[in-house]
């Protein structure tokens, strides 16, 4: 891979702006489906992947014995073999075939284990586990909302599975279960309002919608605190889209997913060695500025010039805004405008506490392996990971160092900045900087993260345990980066106003990414709207049998 080449032009076929997931998959499908191709792929960060991001670190434990711990900046995690995703599964097992006689190449999918009894709420100033809730057969959460009878003794999980399944009645339909269903639920099918009047699923918000149905406001909140995501209760979002995030992430409790077992960038660097080894090119630390229709193709501007018969705008809404406003190709189109803008950014925050011990595992009080813990604190959430998941009964016995991840959405994010904008940066005799790539938090975040931490497992606020040796903060959505992942606005017809308009803003000019797809917020998104335009624009074979572009 190149960064910033000395070259003053760089001409090629096919020009792809952006390194994520939708542009190595197209630079990928490309090189494999026509031979000879000169394509390349243009990054403005130093690695590939987008929002799939590994940190590794090295720590030395107790004993003086050195274990390396990674933590994802980004994605974490998928579903499972046969439950979906086809396109994703896809691409794992076209690279482990490229890389047969490579076994250090291969990706192996491990489980991404969402824990067990032992993991943990905090909500209204109480702490306890999913044992608790279990033995109290849902008893718990009516004795801290205000909740109707109808709401009371019910896990959360089944609320919305009611909310669902009284939509689902209403359109004589089952539960979607591929991207082309889900876009029909939110684009095709209905939910009468008050008096009766049919009203199609994407004119209703998340919230109101949950309403409609006849859940109290009290019900509504704890739902918001305790299913993992607070954004689509709250922002400007459509039902059908609110409803398909939390249906991705069912109860924790039976939840299966799986990770990759040297982490989830692992996926982008070997879809970018494959590349390279194809012949393709691909250049780092190199943002587009501008794009402009000539007779023979495209000219765009970076820190160098680059032209291309076709190109292929492999980026998110934000940096697609940003082009817009400096190339009239696209600015000028108002149907593609307006599916630009028909997404709402979503953001994340994601702060990383790297420990010498796993001391929420060994302490029997707490006892946690992975998985989320929820609360309605700003914390949001907290995950603890398996050190050796392939191995459930070495990790049973592991309490070494390890790491706990806090991730949330939403207003919430806005606490943990202000944290960050008070006084010094966080850092220890063992990690005097952080990790190329990573930002430190600062000792006011670490503080009042650890403080949070206590009470959700149980602990009192001043108890004494252990404190970091390294923290990493990220906002999805915070320059240099882009937004987490991306949601339909109120009253968009995806399937009419998007996917048409998006992909093809002129001729020999295509856009794909995870922003305008049926999959948002996963990976899988973003690699069928790649296929989609290597489909309809390129006439190459749909890679997986649930194509978007042939099942629409």
């Amino acid at each position: 891979m190149k960064s910033n080449s000395n070259q003053s032009i760089n001409n090629s076929d096919v020009l792809i702006v952006g390194g994520g997931m939708s542009g190595l998959f197209a630079a990928w499908r490309l090189l494999k489906n026509k031979p000879g191709i000169q394509v390349t792929v243009v990054e403005k960060m130093g690695q590939v992947g987008g929002r799939l991001e590994t940190t590794f670190v090295d720590i030395v434990d107790n004993q003086g014995k050195t274990q390396t711990v990674h933590d994802e900046e980004g994605g974490m995690r998928f579903v499972p073999r046969g439950s979906g995703m086809e396109h994703l599964w896809g691409l794992i097992d076209a690279l482990n075939a490229e890389n047969e006689k490579n076994p250090e190449a291969q990706l192996h999918t491990v489980d991404f284990v969402m824990g067990d009894d032992n993991n943990r709420y905090y909500v209204r100033g109480k702490s306890f586990t999913q044992a608790d809730v279990k033995e109290g057969n849902n008893a718990i959460w009516s004795t801290l909302f205000n909740l109707a009878s109808a709401e009371q003794g019910k896990n959360p999980s089944d609320i919305l599975e009611n909310v669902m399944e009284d939509i689902l009645k209403q359109n004589n339909i089952e539960l979607p279960n591929s991207p082309a269903k889900w876009a029909h639920f939110r684009n095709k099918c209905i939910y009468k309002d008050f008096e009766g009047n049919p009203i199609p699923i994407n004119q209703w918000g998340f919230w109101s919608i949950l309403r409609g149905y006849g859940l109290t406001e009290e019900c509504i909140e704890m739902l918001s605190h305790v299913v993992g995501f607070m954004g689509p209760f709250q922002d400007f979002i459509n039902a059908g889209e609110g409803l398909q995030i939390l249906f991705d992430f069912p109860d924790p409790k039976t939840a299966q997913f799986q990770t990759l077992e040297k982490g989830f960038q692992s996926l982008p660097n070997a879809l970018a060695a494959s590349i390279k080894k194809a012949g393709g090119t691909i250049i780092l630390n190199e943002a587009i500025t501008s794009l402009t229709k000539t007779e023979t193709g495209f000219t765009l501007q970076g820190n160098q010039t680059y032209t291309a018969q076709k190109v292929i705008l492999a980026i998110p809404k934000k940096p697609m805004k940003a082009l817009t406003k400096t190339s009239p190709i696209l600015s000028s189109n108002p149907e593609f405008m307006a599916a630009v803008n028909s997404v709402q950014n979503m953001e994340l925050t994601k702060v990383g506490l790297y420990f010498k011990e796993r001391w929420w595992h060994q302490n029997p009080a707490i006892n946690l392996t992975n998985g989320p813990n929820f609360t309605d604190l700003p914390l949001g959430s907290v995950y603890s990971f398996s050190q050796y998941p392939a191995d459930p009964n070495a990790d049973k016995n592991y309490n070494g160092p390890a790491a706990l991840t806090q991730y949330t959405d939403y207003i919430r994010g806005n606490f943990w900045k202000e944290m960050q904008n008070v006084g010094a940066m966080y850092q220890t005799a063992e990690f005097p900087t952080n990790p190329q790539g990573t930002a430190p938090c600062s000792k006011a975040l670490v503080n009042e993260i650890m403080r949070q931490i206590k009470l959700v497992f149980g602990l009192d606020e001043n108890a004494d345990i252990p404190m970091p040796v390294l923290c990493t903060y990220r906002i999805w959505g915070q320059e240099p980066y882009d937004y987490g992942y991306h949601q339909y606005k109120l009253n968009v017809d995806d399937l009419a106003e998007v996917y048409p308009k998006i992909t093809f803003p002129a001729e020999n000019l295509y856009a794909c990414n995870e922003s305008w797809s049926p999959e948002q917020g996963w990976v899988e998104g973003a690699l069928i709207m790649s296929d989609y335009v290597m489909v309809k624009g390129f006439g190459i074979t749909a890679f997986a049998s649930d194509s978007f572009a042939t099942s629409i």
